[in-house]
């Protein structure tokens, strides 16, 4: 699992753990590493629950990747998102999460790569606010 004292890591500016096998949640203590600017999660199909509302806290976050977890099928994306302001790459993708895209993610004004491939359980139509971008 990610350890929940991740605010030990104030110097850290990118954080990827990929194909590692992690099982558990990703915890809220995520929010607390001011300085990252890329943050890769892929390929820990044993990950489960919720990308943390803390997310958004991540002001300096140029880069986001949660992707291939089947075990987010009870949550939603965290309408938190909307306020990374730096966020260029957004990949959101093979998580199984429902709800519907957050139109706050029309407020990413530098986002160049926005990919949601494949979350079969998110509902609604696509809203207007992103494809404003």
């Amino acid at each position: 699992s990610i350890s929940e004292n991740l605010d030990k890591m104030t110097n850290l500016n990118k954080f990827e753990l990929i194909y590692t096998g992690l099982t558990g949640t990703i915890p809220t203590s995520l929010g607390l590493l001011s300085s990252i600017t890329r943050l890769s999660l892929l390929y820990n199909i044993g990950l489960q629950g919720t990308i943390p509302t803390e997310i958004g806290l991540l002001s300096d976050l140029e880069s986001l990747s949660i992707a291939y977890h089947v075990n987010f099928a009870q949550s939603s994306i965290p309408t938190e998102i909307g306020s990374l302001d730096a966020l260029q790459d957004l990949l959101i993708a093979y998580n199984n999460h429902n709800g519907e895209y957050p139109t706050e993610i029309g407020l990413l004004t530098r986002l160049e790569v926005l990919d949601f491939q494949y979350n079969p359980q998110v509902g609604g139509s696509f809203p207007l606010e992103i494809a404003l971008l």
